[in-house]
């Protein structure tokens, strides 16, 4: 079952975000090929509260790829600079199955 991380931050550093920290992040992606479904710098806020104003999707093919991207070397070694460049939170979610109920 497809896996989602969302990422949902504000930014505080977007020069490291988009300099250093994003061509890193894509070159570690390409060994997992995960579908990127969105990068919104400017969400619009339909219910609720939140200080983040921009999220990021990936879809992965399951949650232990999601996982293994995540905790590989190669991404842990660059993932100080995006923890460094934005204020937030991750999550990990499985793909809703509407025919499992």
């Amino acid at each position: 079952m497809a896996a989602y991380f969302i990422f949902s931050h504000q930014v505080i550093d977007s020069d490291k975000l988009n300099n250093q920290y994003l061509p890193k992040a894509v070159e570690t992606l390409k060994a997992y090929n995960p579908d990127i479904l969105v990068v919104d710098q400017d969400i619009e806020l339909i219910e609720g509260s939140t200080d983040h104003s921009r999220r990021v999707i990936l879809k992965f093919k399951d949650k232990a790829e999601a996982k293994q991207w995540y905790n590989s070397p190669e991404y842990q070694a660059i993932i100080h600079l995006r923890l460094e460049s934005v204020d937030g939170n991750a999550v990990l979610c499985d793909e809703f199955d509407l025919l499992a109920i």
